[in-house]
């Protein structure tokens, strides 16, 4: 019963930022050919991260006819679109991945794990390397074997890759 409201409330908040109609937060990010607008209600973003409590704090945020503007030049929106829709609708744990060659921030891919039950997952890797849905994604030192199949996008063309840099987020 109590998953059942929690799921309709989280598609309910899903909702309100595909059709955010009496938004008045503007995020722009991304910088020069590759930005993106996303329309968001403030109340929602602060109760639902630390990070949006602080940065949308009277003294951070810059307002121009009751809107607030807020922008992330730094963040490209792949990314940012993953990390609001999360913020938004997704009551349940789960993992973010960014993973870059070292040579180009911009290149990289990112995805999700679908089912959390997977997020972390143990096996025979699990003392040498980071293993991520049913080890679907296992990453040990700079080497990574991906299959992809609990994934909510494809994290890379390639089943095997090395990874320079990376970035995981937790999310409760």
């Amino acid at each position: 019963m109590a998953s059942e409201f929690f799921s309709g409330l989280s598609q309910n908040f899903s909702q309100l930022l595909e059709d955010a109609d009496d938004y008045n937060i503007i995020i722009k990010v991304g910088e020069n050919s590759n930005t993106k607008e996303f329309n968001a209600h403030s109340n929602i973003l602060r109760a639902r991260s630390p990070y949006f409590k602080r940065a949308l704090s009277q003294n951070w945020v810059t307002k121009k006819n009751n809107m607030i503007n807020f922008a992330k030049p730094n963040i490209s929106p792949t990314v940012f679109e993953m990390i609001i829709s999360y913020y938004w609708a997704n009551t349940t744990e789960s993992f973010i991945f960014s993973l870059g060659d070292g040579k180009d921030l911009k290149n990289y891919k990112i995805s999700r794990v679908k089912n959390s039950s997977y997020a972390m997952y143990e096996s025979h890797y699990q003392n040498t390397a980071l293993n991520f849905g049913n080890s679907d994604l296992v990453i040990n030192n700079n080497v990574g074997t991906c299959n992809q199949s609990q994934y909510a996008s494809n994290i890379l063309d390639l089943n095997s890759f090395t990874i320079e840099e990376m970035e995981i987020f937790r999310f409760y």
